[in-house]
């Protein structure tokens, strides 16, 4: 393949989505994930972004509708902890050994500086439950 067949393939496949926009805010970490105590959950959702995405004047301030949820569905409110950092923190006490699927729509977050990026797959497990003891009772 020559330079310009290179140049060409590069330029289709860029317009056509097959690189990531450089100015696009990608999701470097969201938080929890794996097993999770209720005093972990109680901390928020947490996801992060690779740049700035809000000025800072966004900070602190509920968005509506949340451009964050989960499944099965939890009412929750989403602020911007940062310019980077977006939180949502459940507003009821979560199930446990339950599997929580986290959402993003990027079509709902306003005022933002750059454009997000999609989420990757994440997810938690609220306090799995677990077996402590057993006991028997004797016969007769």
């Amino acid at each position: 393949m020559n330079i310009r067949a290179f140049a060409t393939y590069m330029l289709v496949a860029g317009l056509a989505g097959g690189c990531p926009k450089k100015d696009t805010a990608h999701v470097v970490s969201v938080a929890p994930k794996g097993e999770v105590t209720e005093a972990e959950a109680r901390t928020g959702i947490r996801i992060q972004f690779d740049r700035p995405v809000v000025a800072p004047k966004a900070l602190g301030a509920t968005i509506v509708p949340p451009p964050v949820s989960l499944t099965p569905a939890v009412p929750g409110t989403t602020v911007w902890l940062d310019p980077q950092t977006l939180v949502f923190t459940p507003a009821q006490k979560l199930l446990p050994s339950t599997r929580y699927d986290i959402h993003l729509d990027a079509q709902a977050l306003k005022d933002t500086v750059v454009p997000v990026g999609d989420l990757p797959e994440a997810f938690f497990v609220h306090e799995r439950l677990a077996v402590r003891s057993v006991n028997f009772a004797a016969p007769g």
